[in-house]
């Protein structure tokens, strides 16, 4: 079976050597629309109400151009400065309602725009990367025998029209550019001082919360659970004023975003959000292993309250992490 890195090879050695097709010159959005033909066995998304309200997408496919908008495009911490819109087209499979697909264009305000975004990107197996011009394009579908299929067909079908060029994410860059585009984007938000900033999991804490040498013992019990058993784990603090104007539905809705488009983490994680000044909690599963913690998530965010409160962080978040590593050796 190929993969989709293979396939999207295998078109770019056949198409270069093909009789080049002249390129259409770009008009956004309409250059970049796709349809249904391309995403076999799906259908157009139907957009919820929450989302519709929370950022104004009443429309699929459609153009973003808000600032809260286009940060529902992209991973948490991304620094959306130097993006005017974006154009989305996402789809639900007909039959399996959790497994979706879709194109998302970027439009920038120039190619030096693009940098920061650029060096932010990391691997993942489901999504390819694009760029022409001032425009990043990002195709993906949940895993599928059809994911290489498509994502090959529409990177085909992007190239012959609009000479577009796959982007490969350099192993290096997917550290510490990451980590640096997400404490500059906390910083600007006022989240979090990019100099005392330390990742748990896939989540950001200040050091002001948790050191360093707290943070590298958490990692490696963080790092264990999911060797032994699959299961991803976030810790993400988040400001004051958001817990107070966010309701539940926003904050599974910020969850989903640290999780990202990564298929495995999707189906197996834990997310949990805390206010950094009251330690009040709120704990986020993954599509497959909700089941697993039914009953004891009240328990869990009471318990991390408390243990911020009375003793710390590190405590807190200790007995959170055992409580998952218990559920996980039932």
């Amino acid at each position: 079976m190929y993969t989709v890195k293979k396939l999207l090879v295998i078109s770019f050695v056949v198409l270069t050597y093909l009789k080049p097709v002249q390129a259409q010159q770009i008009t956004f959005p309409q250059s970049f629309q796709c349809g249904e033909s391309f995403f076999n066995g799906m259908e157009i998304f139907n957009i919820p109400k929450k989302v519709s309200e929370e950022i104004g997408m009443n429309q699929n496919p459609g153009v973003m151009t808000t600032e809260k908008g286009i940060r529902y495009f992209l991973k948490p911490g991304t620094s959306i400065e130097g993006i005017d819109a974006v154009y989305y087209e996402v789809y639900q499979d007909r039959i399996h309602d959790d497994k979706y697909a879709g194109v998302y264009v970027l439009q920038f305000k120039s190619k030096q725009a693009m940098v920061p975004v650029l060096t932010g990107l990391t691997t993942q197996d489901y999504v390819a990367y694009m760029i022409v011009d001032n425009y990043l394009i990002m195709v993906w579908r949940s895993a599928s025998k059809n994911t290489a299929e498509t994502i090959k067909s529409v990177y085909d079908h992007f190239r012959q029209k609009l000479g577009v060029e796959l982007y490969e994410v350099k192993p290096e860059q997917q550290k510490q550019d990451t980590v640096a585009v997400v404490k500059q984007e906390q910083s600007d938000a006022g989240v979090v001082d990019p100099s005392y900033y330390v990742e748990l999991g896939f989540g950001n804490v200040e050091t002001s919360i948790i050191d360093k040498e707290d943070a590298l013992i958490l990692n490696n019990r963080i790092s264990a659970l999911q060797r032994q058993y699959g299961v991803e784990v976030a810790f993400q603090q988040l400001h004051p004023d958001d817990t107070q104007e966010w309701d539940e539905e926003r904050k599974e809705f910020y969850a989903s975003h640290l999780v990202w488009t990564f298929e495995e983490r999707i189906k197996n994680n834990v997310v949990i959000m805390f206010d950094k000044e009251s330690g009040k909690c709120w704990i986020f599963y993954g599509t497959h292993n909700k089941q697993r913690f039914k009953g004891l998530t009240l328990a869990m965010q009471d318990n991390f309250e408390h243990h911020y409160k009375t003793i710390g962080a590190e405590k807190a978040m200790e007995v959170v992490l055992s409580v998952i590593e218990q559920v996980y050796k039932k």
